[in-house]
């Protein structure tokens, strides 16, 4: 399995560990996953981490030691809906961009270049309740994620998500025909990420009909 994974893409847990994730602090369970992500991404593969603002210079005290740091990219949320912030409303997220140097010691290429600021509509909660039931308490945009997956894949390349959440990376994977694993594990987040992944497969039929 050593090696295996072209694209790591996630949203790592912040503030939710209280209870699902054996008390351990956030920095801690990324301190854990670091060699292990570091194992199975193979040279010249992409890792990128969807962070809030307060927690990128922590994370990258962690990842710096092995990953090559490339550059931020921005999302910004062009809708009224916003996070709370220090300054007020905060509307935007860094996608942290890390590589694992190729085999001759180059940093990995993008392979579709695209812009560093990539907009988007924030989800609410109350919508996303409206379309599945979904109580995940921070959604993801799945055309967002495509976005990124584009940017940083192939098709047929193998793109791992190990905190998996609602299954947006998934999600996104299988509209792309990207293979996918997807890491959760919460059970009640495990079983939104089925449940979206389930109906999602089954719209994606109707549509081909």
């Amino acid at each position: 399995m050593g090696g295996s994974i072209d694209l790591i893409l996630t949203d790592p847990p912040w503030g939710i560990l209280k209870k699902g994730y054996d008390n351990n602090p956030s920095l801690s369970i990324l301190k854990h996953a670091e060699p292990e992500l570091f194992r199975l991404l193979r040279a010249g593969g992409h890792l990128l981490l969807d962070m809030s603002f307060v927690r990128i210079f922590d994370a990258h005290e962690i990842f710096k030691q092995r990953f090559v740091f490339r550059q931020p990219i921005i999302l910004y949320c062009n809708n009224q809906i916003g996070h709370r912030g220090y300054a007020g409303w905060n509307h935007f997220r860094l996608i942290m961009w890390y590589g694992k140097s190729r085999t001759d010691g180059s940093p990995p290429p993008i392979i579709r270049k695209y812009r560093d600021v990539i907009e988007f509509p924030m989800i609410s909660l109350k919508q996303e309740a409206k379309q599945g039931a979904w109580t995940f308490p921070n959604p993801k945009s799945v055309k967002t994620y495509k976005t990124l997956i584009e940017m940083f894949s192939k098709k047929e390349d193998l793109v791992l998500d190990p905190f998996m959440g609602s299954g947006t990376t998934v999600i996104a994977c299988h509209e792309l025909n990207r293979r996918y694993i997807g890491i959760e594990i919460n059970e009640e987040y495990a079983n939104i990420a089925r449940a979206r992944v389930k109906l999602h497969q089954e719209q994606m039929k109707l549509t081909e009909l």
